[in-house]
This record gives structure tokens, sequence and C-alpha cells, in this order.
């Protein structure tokens, strides 16, 4: 599977963690995450099915602060593309986490 990127985009920040919904929601090809991070930090962005299984881990890294878009191909960690089903997007930056639901179909 390709690789996923993170693309920062240039803009002004709030004081606060956000997570965007996945879009397009439902997704059939490829999804996009937006994010902003209030101050630098780790970043973790995963991807679960509803028995709390990790699908694919698609950021793990330090990020400064800014805005973020990560792509995902709807491929697992091995490059095997999801089932269709309901999945869980978790954003995690030091104490604080956000989840989004994300509807794959076929």
């Amino acid at each position: 599977a390709a690789q996923p990127t993170t693309v920062a985009v240039d803009a002004a920040v709030s004081a606060t963690l956000e997570f965007a919904s996945p879009a397009p929601n439902p997704v059939r090809g490829r999804a996009r995450f937006a994010f902003a991070l209030p101050r630098a930090g780790r970043a973790r962005l995963e991807v679960f099915d509803l028995a709390g299984r990790r699908v694919v881990t698609l950021a793990d890294q330090a990020l400064a602060p800014g805005r973020y878009v990560r792509g995902w191909d709807l491929a697992d960690d091995s490059g095997r593309r999801v089932a269709a089903g309901v999945y869980l997007a978790t954003l995690g930056v030091g104490a604080e986490r956000v989840t989004r639901r994300l509807v794959v179909v076929p």
C-alpha cells in the first residue's frame, strides 16, 4: 500500500486539539483526516475496528504546532484493503484523545 502522507497547512491554530470528521464519510476509496495541534507534540493517529483491534497506524511522529491532513487508502498495516464496516479513528497527542467514526462502504 502507498505510504500515507502528512501535509502541513499554513493557517491559524486554536488553543485546543482539533480533529475534524473524516472526509468523505462514508468512504469508498480514500479518506482524509484533518487535524490541528495547538502545540508541538507526538501525534498518533490510528484506526480501530469496533472490536478495538488496531487496523492501521497513520501517524506516530513528533509534529510542530499547525494544521495537518493525513490520507488513508483504506489498507491495513499489512497492505490489505479493510472490509466494509464502521471504524474508529483516534488522534492522540499527550494525554488528549479525540475519536471520530468512519464508515467504509464496498
